[in-house]
């Protein structure tokens, strides 16, 4: 029998089951009492209405695998119109079927055309500033191994992002929800994506920072690769995020969180 439950009912609607029928059932063996007290016992005038209650009430009390049997029916019809409210006011119940419209392509889209590539030039950025720093390759490796498993904290935001970008990259892409997407660059414009371009001046502080790239041909071309995504990255999201649809990525009146433009 537990087997059905935790099969066909959410930890949700569980939780309340377990909660419920004895509250239920203490209130059935004390409601005469109780209206007295409170001088309510108006209330409980005979009638069909309070018969049947009465009769559900005290069959709940009596029987236990039947007040649960009841209890997870009442539940599991509740949830439904709590259930359907709550997608009626989703932002995204447009797309909570196959026919998602052009918002999922372009979530899709910023992801593919421009976090990815940013996120690839900058990390080839940090490749080339060690690489220039560091002249044994074996060294300069480690290193590089070095900064990108730096961020621990973001570990988590940066797994999702590349499981993401894996899944909408396959032939047939994967169908990610709508949801997942917005969550995913969420995560990254909060602090991952700004975490992972200060790397750069770590590496320049504990070098005395007096790097000029522009004298540097392999190094400036790196920087400005990373720097014309970067841009085009910001260009991109400016609609999304004055876009409601977007839920939790709508902030029309402030500027993005993936950092200011690179002049």
């Amino acid at each position: 029998m537990w087997g059905w439950f935790r099969k066909n009912l959410s930890a949700r609607q569980v939780a309340a089951l377990v909660i419920g029928v004895p509250i239920l059932t203490i209130f059935s063996l004390n409601i005469e009492t109780l209206a007295q007290e409170h001088h309510l016992d108006h209330l409980l005038v005979e009638g069909p209405v309070v018969d049947t209650f009465k009769y559900i009430i005290h069959l709940l009390a009596s029987d236990t695998a039947v007040g649960i049997a009841i209890g997870a029916i009442l539940i599991a019809f509740l949830d439904i119109p709590l259930r359907l409210l709550r997608w009626a006011q989703s932002p995204y119940r447009i797309w909570n079927d196959r026919e998602r419209g052009p918002a999922y392509g372009e979530l899709v889209g910023f992801l593919v055309d421009h976090v990815s590539p940013s996120v690839q030039a900058r990390r080839r950025f940090h490749d080339a500033l060690v690489q220039h720093y560091c002249s044994d390759k074996a060294i300069a490796a480690f290193a590089v191994r070095g900064i990108r498993e730096s961020g621990a904290a973001d570990a988590g935001s940066w797994q999702k992002f590349e499981d993401v970008i894996s899944r909408v990259s396959m032939s047939p892409p994967e169908d990610v929800p709508f949801f997942e997407l917005v969550e995913c660059i969420d995560e990254l414009e909060r602090e991952p994506y700004r975490t992972l371009c200060g790397q750069a001046d770590v590496i320049l502080d504990k070098n005395g920072n007096s790097l000029r790239l522009e004298d540097h041909q392999e190094l400036f071309r790196a920087w400005s690769d990373w720097q014309r995504h970067h841009n085009a990255m910001l260009d991109a999201y400016e609609p999304i995020k004055r876009n409601p649809i977007f839920g939790k990525l709508y902030r029309p009146a402030r500027p993005s969180r993936w950092g200011p433009r690179s002049a």
